[in-house]
């Protein structure tokens, strides 16, 4: 039978279709077949034939890639050492014409080697000479002025890459050359190509540079990194702190494409422990990034379509906070179910409230559901409130992991019980002196969340905000008197002045708050007499308690700002002036909301309280865009990446508030500062990492332009004026959000 031409065979693949990459269709290997049994019965014939083909192939940019794909196919199937020969001299003209023809040839060219290196068996050991020939042709095309044949040679360079004995590519020269060009390479398209080559196997000495690229400027690039970083061989090499920062950064980046990414990456994690939600969570240091493994614990939870039938099985092992548990939980199971516990509830009145909204068959069906649902968190928790208490008095030793567990059952008890029976309140009653009375354990942001949650607790139990303030005073009673009286034989170290301190801003950030004087029926002579015992504080020798001192401060003034309080006010200013940072910080917080609640002019700034905020403000004196390349930038520590935040904060609202409110009285000199000083912040090197400076910044600049067409214009001229300045780079679209500290911006 005779044989058809080559041009008849290209025609019949150019109507298969694309060829899938590994495992192609029984249609394009027959074809692959054919070619070589032409190549057999006459390769002269074959080679005057097939040459004008691949020269089309490489040359019309209308050329099928169908067509580019089969023909790789067809030389990387050879099937005898005859046509092994053909077929790396077909590979050798390909090197040759990598370095000659226009953008597009060199393109097709790198892009045909690709597909070729992609098909090819990994058990077929290419010439050597040849692979470094090729191996230098693709890694001169790394430096192509054309951006695609830049990404075409990156991409055909992973097959190219030589693990050595260890497997770990230290001293593969290609892998070295992929992360020089990942370095300073400024195309997003030519990173997240060089990123796929790298990603295809992470090692120690690859892991790093993909790590990195999760802050990069580029959403396709931060999305290749993450989907990356999935990998099982990138979760064994990731350490804790790795894992809660690709969170950190995932979850709460600006582009809905990178979360969704994000997202899959945690998926690939889950079934790395065969779906185990419980086992997933021990991935995490969750005792040092609580927030982040919440995070992510939520976020594949967000994906489980029946979360009941996932808490059903867990309980069926013998998990969850029922009767049946005795003894200590640790701190991972009791953040697991306290998460799983909100959750429920929270799905649980969704579909209440959807009930209630809907008729029919169609309500009685979301009813239902919610019925099961709450069923289902009540066979997680202790089946009595007594019985919840009586577990939460078992974790109140005093070790961290005790305390951590007991906030988590603290946390399931104010959100999850019923406190409506008279006995389960009387026994919350009887525990919270004991609670408050506990000595601090742990770090200060642990204690000040262990105070939050028996505040929760407390307000719980305490329906109205007077029987809060009296309840929760009675108990700091002895304290404050000896406070007052400088008993030094009441024991009042500086953790215990920080515990009362904290307890007492806890209660006064919950007392109802109006314009100018406290709020009838809601505060008492002894939450007043506390400002006396503030006043003796404020020259505290420790600084973690005049830090709380300042917030205590801040926090009365909100409450009640009439005469003799608000002479608080200069001591404030003069806080801002402190040595101390985190002093600062409180500060400045407690100032921008009281300048919110009152108009910056009220607090009696002599130089404004505008400009001070400003010119507290830290800056490295440099702007940029955000390119791909690392940068070397001046080095600043949490706490001062933290006041910059909170200035910018509190700038950002006085800005905002002064189109809404007129009481604010901020002057067009002032509000064009404001937005000078914000829009260098987002371009300055030090705040490059600062993820919730960026969120924050993000949602201001998207908010300021669509207030007005005015506002809009004056942004565009502030930003004009940046790329005006000397010495500075043209800033981009903040669009952005990078690696920080956690967020507690209410922004």
């Amino acid at each position: 039978m005779a044989l058809p031409s080559l041009g008849e065979v290209f025609n019949s693949i150019a109507g298969l279709g694309m060829p899938v990459v590994g495992a192609p269709s029984r249609a394009h290997m027959q074809c692959s077949t054919l070619l070589w049994t032409c190549f057999r019965r006459d390769p002269e014939a074959f080679d005057t034939d097939f040459r004008p083909i691949l020269d089309f192939l490489l040359c019309c940019p209308d050329a099928q890639e169908a067509a580019m794909r089969s023909a790789a196919l067809f030389l990387a199937r050879a099937p005898a050492p005859d046509c092994e020969t053909y077929a790396e001299g077909v590979i050798d003209y390909l090197r040759e014409r990598t370095r000659s023809g226009g953008a597009q040839q060199r393109l097709r060219c790198c892009k045909l080697l690709r597909y070729l290196l992609d098909e090819w068996d990994e058990e077929y050991q290419v010439d050597s000479g040849l692979a470094e020939a090729l191996c230098g042709a693709l890694m001169g095309r790394l430096a192509d002025v054309n951006k695609g044949v830049r990404a075409q040679a990156a991409l055909a360079l992973q097959r190219l890459r030589d693990p050595g004995e260890g497997g770990e590519f230290d001293r593969d020269a290609v892998t070295g050359r992929l992360l020089e060009v990942l370095r300073c390479e400024n195309t997003a398209e030519v990173r997240s190509a060089v990123l796929a080559s790298l990603g295809d196997f992470m090692t120690h000495n690859t892991l790093p540079a993909v790590f990195e690229r999760t802050l990069d400027e580029a959403v396709l690039v931060r999305s290749v990194a993450f989907k990356l970083l999935g990998s099982r061989r990138a979760l064994k090499l990731l350490g804790a702190e790795q894992r809660a920062a690709l969170v950190r950064r995932g979850t709460r980046d600006c582009s809905p494409k990178v979360q969704q990414t994000a997202a899959q990456m945690l998926q690939c994690w889950l079934a790395e422990v065969d779906g185990n939600l419980l086992h997933f969570l021990w991935l995490f240091d969750v005792q040092n990034f609580e927030q982040e493994a919440e995070d992510a614990l939520r976020t594949v939870m967000d994906l489980d379509a029946n979360i009941v039938s996932t808490v059903d099985s867990l309980l069926a092992s013998g998990e969850g906070l029922g009767d049946g548990q005795a003894g200590v939980i640790d701190l991972v199971r009791s953040m697991f179910w306290r998460v799983v516990c909100l959750r429920l509830k929270t799905t649980a009145e969704r579909l209440a409230a959807a009930a209630a909204n809907a008729v029919g068959a169609q309500a009685t069906t979301q009813a239902t559901l919610s019925e099961s649902i709450r069923d289902c968190m009540d066979t997680v928790i202790p089946s009595t409130t007594q019985r919840l208490v009586e577990m939460i008095g078992n974790h109140t030793g005093p070790m961290v992991e005790l305390r951590f567990s007991a906030r988590q059952l603290l946390c399931i008890l104010a959100s999850c019980s019923d406190l409506a029976d008279a006995a389960d309140r009387a026994a919350v009653v009887e525990l919270l002196p004991h609670l408050w009375q506990l000595p601090p354990v742990g770090e200060a942001s642990e204690h000040k969340k262990w105070v939050q949650a028996v505040m929760d607790v407390a307000g719980c139990v305490h329906t109205t905000h007077t029987a809060l303030v009296e309840a929760t005073l009675e108990v700091l009673e002895p304290w404050a008197k000896a406070l007052e009286t400088g008993n030094k034989d009441a024991g009042l170290d500086a953790a215990l002045r920080v515990h009362f301190l904290d307890v007492l801003a806890a209660l006064l950030a919950r007392v109802p708050r109006s314009r100018g004087a406290a709020s009838a029926g809601c505060t008492s002579l002894r939450l007043s007499d506390c400002l006396a015992i503030l006043n003796l504080l404020m020259h505290d020798g420790s600084s973690l308690v005049r830090v709380r001192v300042v917030l205590c401060i801040g926090l009365y003034l909100l409450i009640d700002f009439t005469e003799p309080v608000r002479d608080a006010v200069p001591w404030l200013i003069d806080q801002v002036r402190s040595g101390d940072v985190g002093i600062q910080i409180a500060a400045c917080r407690a100032l921008c909301d009281l300048a919110l609640a009152y108009g910056a002019k009220l607090l009696g700034s002599a130089e404004g309280l505008v400009e001070m905020l400003v010119q507290h403000v830290p800056s490295s004196g440099e702007w940029h865009s955000r390119a791909g390349r690392v940068r070397n930038t001046p080095e600043m520590s949490a706490s001062q990446h933290e006041l910059i935040r909170v200035l910018a904060e509190g700038l950002a609202k006085l800005v905002l508030a002064n189109h809404k409110h007129p009481l604010q009285q901020m002057d067009a000199g002032d509000r064009r500062r404001c937005l000078e000083v914000l829009a260098g912040l987002q371009f300055d090197p030090v705040n490059q990492d600062s993820v919730s400076l960026h969120r924050m910044l993000h949602i201001f600049f998207d908010t300021y332009v669509g207030i007005s067409d005015d506002s809009k214009k004056e942004l565009e001229d502030v930003m004009a004026s940046l790329q005006d300045a000397p010495r500075r780079r043209a800033p981009t679209r903040p669009e952005t959000i990078s690696e920080g500290d956690e967020d507690d911006s209410d922004f």
